[in-house]
């Protein structure tokens, strides 16, 4: 109840917890597309102050600037602020594990979704070429 009052009020956290909980019916029952639509949701929306420059993002401190022109929103929503524990862009211990996996692995992962994302991040408009395209440039940018 709680996550969803947060949620209408353009809570983006709310909003992605939500999704998580639809893509692996916790609490909830599970249905795909109402997470994918939540994480769409959330990462155009929500109670952001400003939309970040994809195309200069600046990971940290300790990283280089990375050119991350053509990461959708969707991804980069979660991934540049570590929602649902998703891997910071650019931190490249925390993509460690995820990068031994291999990119097959994580293609699926990102097309099927997982417990913790929807599939494409909920950004079912774009293609399976496009959402690709994104993941290799977190990759890179992990490398």
């Amino acid at each position: 109840m709680w996550y969803t009052l947060s949620a209408e009020q353009g809570n983006v956290e709310a909003l992605y917890a939500l999704a998580v909980k639809h893509a692996s019916g916790l609490d909830v029952p599970k249905n795909k597309a109402k997470a994918a639509e939540l994480s769409h949701l959330a990462a155009t929306t929500g109670n952001r102050t400003e939309k970040p420059d994809l195309a200069n993002t600046s990971t940290s401190a300790n990283t280089p600037s990375t050119k991350l022109t053509g990461l959708n929103e969707a991804c980069a929503g979660c991934h540049r602020a570590g929602i649902n524990g998703a891997p910071k862009i650019g931190d490249k211990e925390a993509w460690a594990p995820l990068l031994a996996q291999g990119p097959a692995t994580l293609y699926k992962n990102l097309l099927q979704g997982t417990p913790t994302m929807a599939p494409k991040c909920g950004a079912t408009e774009l293609s399976d070429a496009e959402v690709k395209r994104a993941l290799d440039l977190l990759i890179q940018a992990a490398q």
